[in-house]
């Protein structure tokens, strides 16, 4: 049984300045917020077909929550609309996103962010939780809301920050449950933050396994192995109750589902390098001001169980900072050099916590050194944080490749692997669309439906002759048919040969090409059929110029021009 006498009083829910610290931080994500270009993985289409009925996402890779969400603010944003007079009807509505989705993509990137910034009230809650006073607290809170991975990951349509929102919210229940073990509720909410990490992605699970390792092993320290053993049947009961409704498109198609896991698994196997070489890499993107927390904060964190040495609740903030550091070894030997920085953005903001608790410490010990090293690594991500900024308010560089090709072009047939802010000729559209139902073909898979008004959109505007490079999934730039046979789904396939070489462009009548990083794909060993496309282009074919990136944090690249007549 346990004691309730033992329960710890909380200091009080300051909501007026958690509701300040969210609004703040949402509102440093809207800066730039209309970067240029529309992320691969910003699936903003399938929230739209949500609305339309369908439950079932055409791609299991995430989970279907964020659809679901942002489908609830697409309904929302077409009743102001509405009143605003922008779309009088459905159909003006539908025929906004094949004209310009613009608006579509902001509203779905403004749910990210307020989501990231979710986090930084959190930050303050455990600041206040943690018995630090509320200007404490709120240094605290600043670095959930500057930490730059974070902002960085506002800007793109993905679940991954609501892993992140997720974590430091269960950490928060950890934290109450040791001060408050009579308060079942807390299992329970613990419960609803599990699921809900869970429905935001599905590799949630190698951070949570370590997490309810520690909380049985800390509970039960405090009272008995049984109080933590149903403490945890409470949590995964919750979490198994809510899944369903949270997921309710992956039971309407578990055989689809299982067939994307199985194409998962293939993107997922790790570039070459061993586990020394993988926690490397992580360090040095932790330690990256751009893309992750600056060098003071990985720092700090390691030195967590120095530092917070007199901190209260310490056991379960130390069996949480083992299980984060355990976390952290276990996804680097799985995924080895293969680490988009999305990949670690729960871990890192939890790495983000700790830290900051940490030089909280140093402050108490020694005000001057601890102001300086908090005012030196608030400085650093501000710095990263402005670098973020300035690139998502710079002009694309596919702007300056659209007005070459207006002006100077506009004849040419032309490949390109970037996008363009250009209408593509229906004779373009229609190429690409034989490409992909050939493969389709190939591999006996059915497409999904094209709308009507996305061709008769096309044959309303000047358009131009140019086309897309095949698109080929990150992750299986290096699969074949053999490692995918009975799994490919539509996109998700091998690259095909025939599409990677130089005289199958020329014979169409391909003259010229516009191709994105071309000295990276020259030197890509992990794409080998891809790879001799390029080799062809720099031997065979003209540079007409190079087009600097601005935006390198947003996936762009610099633009090699090469004319290909006569090759």
């Amino acid at each position: 049984m346990v004691n309730h006498e033992l329960d710890t009083p909380t200091p009080k829910m300051d909501w007026h300045i958690l509701i300040f610290l969210f609004l703040l931080a949402w509102a440093v994500r809207f800066i730039g917020l209309d970067w240029g270009y529309f992320h691969g993985d910003e699936r903003v289409n399938q929230a739209a077909k949500v609305l339309a009925g369908q439950l079932v996402p055409d791609q299991h890779f995430y989970p279907p929550l964020m659809h679901y969400i942002a489908a609830v603010l697409y309904g929302g944003l077409y009743v102001v609309g509405n009143i605003l007079d922008w779309w009088p009807n459905t159909g003006a509505f539908r025929a906004q996103y094949f004209e310009d989705p613009t608006i579509f993509y902001l509203t779905a990137r403004a749910l990210t962010g307020a989501i990231a910034a979710l986090m930084t009230p959190l930050f303050y809650r455990i600041g206040r939780v943690l018995a630090f006073g509320k200007i404490e607290s709120f240094v605290i809170a600043a670095f959930a809301g500057l930490a730059p991975i974070s902002v960085l990951l506002s800007y793109i349509f993905k679940g991954d920050l609501g892993v992140a929102t997720a974590t430091v919210w269960i950490i928060l229940l950890m934290i109450r449950k040791t001060q408050s073990p009579g308060l079942l509720r807390l299992d329970y909410l613990i419960g609803v933050g599990v699921c809900l990490a869970l429905s935001f992605k599905h590799s949630a699970i190698l951070l949570l396994v370590p997490f309810a390792i520690t909380f049985v092993i800390v509970v039960g320290s405090k009272h008995d192995l049984k109080s933590g053993l149903s403490a945890l049947t409470r949590i995964v009961g919750t979490t198994l109750l809510l899944w369903p409704f949270l997921n309710i498109g992956i039971l309407l198609d578990l055989e689809g589902f299982i067939r994307f896991q199985q194409i998962q698994k293939v993107m997922s196997v790790s570039e070459n390098g061993n586990i020394v070489d993988a926690v490397a890499k992580m360090v040095q993107t932790a330690a990256s001001w751009h893309i992750g927390q600056g060098i003071l904060m990985p720092i700090a964190f390691l030195l967590f169980p120095v530092l917070a040495s007199r901190i209260e609740q310490r056991a379960m903030l130390l069996g949480i900072w083992a299980a984060t550091v355990a976390a952290l070894l276990l996804l680097a030997a799985i995924v080895g050099l293969r680490q988009p920085e999305q990949l670690w953005i729960a871990h890192f903001m939890v790495m983000q916590l700790f830290a900051t608790i940490s030089l909280i410490c140093i402050f108490r010990r020694s005000s001057t050194v601890g102001a300086v090293i908090i005012a030196a690594a608030l400085a650093i991500s501000l710095f990263g944080d402005i670098s973020i900024w300035r690139q998502a308010l710079a002009q694309p560089i596919s702007h300056d490749l659209a007005d070459r090709i207006e002006m100077n072009y506009p004849e040419r047939k032309i490949a390109v692997n970037i996008a363009l802010p250009l209408q593509k000729s229906p004779a373009s559209m229609d190429f690409e669309a034989e490409r992909v139902q050939r493969i389709a073909d190939k591999y006996g898979v059915t497409m999904p439906e094209q709308a009507e008004e996305r061709i008769e959109h096309a044959n309303n505007r000047k358009s131009y002759d140019y086309v897309g490079l095949p698109m080929v999934m990150y992750g299986l730039e290096n699969s074949t048919d053999e490692e995918l046979n009975g799994k490919v789904e539509p996109f998700a396939w091998p690259p095909q040969a025939e599409d990677w070489q130089l005289q199958t462009w020329l014979d169409q009548g391909f003259s010229m090409f516009m191709i994105q990083d071309l000295d990276s794909w020259l030197f890509h060993d992990a794409a080998p059929v891809m790879k001799p496309l390029f080799v062809e282009l720099s031997e065979r074919c003209e540079e007409i110029e190079v087009v600097p990136a601005r935006k390198p944090l947003f996936l762009e690249r610099d633009v090699t021009i090469l004319d290909c007549d006569g090759a």
